[in-house]
């Protein structure tokens, strides 16, 4: 629920879609949507400036945010050791006359990976924000 709230936009986009559909049918959504993809290829095709700064910037944004950045930056920061992966976390096994347990080792290390919480993008550029993970006993001054 916390997720619908957060990316209430993208929650939002397939409840509509769901009910044009159960309303006015499926033909009615996908001559819709067929129009609305055609007049931005047109757009696109005719005026690239004016479609790059009015729409283009903000798709593209979209697009990049959901396929590219939020799946692949936790591999990256990874990669330059600037996190750790949850698969990562050490296995601690306690032995003891009275039984065993076998846990993953939340009093040393738990893993946490920043989120992403937006991209702005331009023709040569991306920016990406993120939230980074506070960390643990450590005083930023």
């Amino acid at each position: 629920m916390r997720r619908v709230l957060t990316h209430w936009r993208t929650s939002l986009t397939p409840v509509v879609l769901a009910a044009w559909w159960h309303w006015w049918g499926w033909a009615s959504l996908a001559l819709t949507v067929g129009i609305v993809a055609g007049a931005l290829t047109g757009w696109r095709l005719v005026a690239l400036a004016s479609f790059d700064a009015w729409a283009g910037r903000h798709l593209r944004a979209w697009w990049l945010r959901w396929t590219v950045y939020s799946p692949k930056l936790p591999d990256w920061l990874h990669a330059y050791g600037l996190c750790i992966k949850p698969d990562a976390v050490p296995l601690v096994v306690t032995v003891t006359p009275l039984g065993r347990g076998i846990h993953r080792g939340r009093s040393h290390v738990q893993a946490r990976l920043p989120r992403v919480l937006g991209v702005r993008s331009g023709a040569p550029w991306d920016e990406v924000r993120i939230r980074w993970c506070p960390a643990r006993n450590q005083r930023i001054r």
